[in-house]
C-alpha cells in the first residue's frame, strides 16, 4: 500500500546508529501508526520486523554513548546510558552488552561489590547464558587481580 511505502521511505532516511537518530524515531512513529491504522494488513509482519531493527539501532546508539563516557571515565554518565538500554530496549541483543557495561563500569570505578551485587540482581535476565558467564568471569578476574586488558579492548 502507499501508506507502507511512506514507512519504507522513513526507514530508508534513518541514519546509522553513530549519527543523529531523529529520523529513526520518526520511522518508528510512522510504523506504529501504520500498525494501528491497518491492523489487518499483510505488511504488519514487515512493519514489526522493521520496528525491531530500528529499536536495535537506538539501543546500539545508547550503548555506544555509554562506552564513550566509560572511555572518558565519566562513570555516572556511562551508567545512565547503559541503564537506558535496559529500560527502553531490554528485549534487544544489546541488553546483555549493557549489563556487562554496567558491571565493567563498577569495576573501573573500584566498586567491586557494586559489580557483584548488580550481577546477582541480573541473574536470569541475561538473554544469553554465555554472556552471564562472561560477566561472572569479568568480576572474578577483577577480584583476583588478573589484568583487565582483554576487557579493556572492548571499551577502547
Amino acid at each position: 500500500s502507499a501508506r507502507y511505502r511512506i514507512c519504507e521511505c522513513a526507514i530508508n532516511l534513518s541514519n546509522s546508529y553513530q549519527r543523529d537518530q531523529s529520523q529513526t524515531q520518526d520511522a518508528l512513529e510512522q510504523l506504529q501508526m501504520y500498525i494501528e491504522d491497518f491492523p489487518g494488513s499483510d505488511r504488519i509482519k514487515d512493519a514489526e520486523e522493521a520496528i525491531d531493527l530500528l529499536r536495535l539501532k537506538l539501543a546500539q546508539k545508547d550503548y555506544e554513548t555509554g562506552r564513550i563516557y566509560l572511555k572518558l571515565e565519566e562513570y555516572e554518565s556511562a551508567l545512565i546510558y547503559f541503564q537506558s538500554v535496559l529500560s527502553e530496549y531490554y528485549d534487544t541483543p544489546v541488553s546483555d552488552d549493557a549489563r556487562i557495561g554496567i558491571i565493567f563500569t563498577h569495576i573501573l570505578n573500584n566498586n567491586h561489590r557494586g559489580a557483584q551485587n548488580y550481577l546477582l540482581s541480573q541473574n536470569g535476565r541475561f538473554l544469553l547464558e554465555d554472556r552471564y558467564n562472561e560477566a561472572e568471569m569479568l568480576i572474578h578476574n577483577a577480584e583476583t587481580g588478573l589484568k583487565l586488558a582483554q576487557y579493556y579492548q572492548l571499551y577502547r
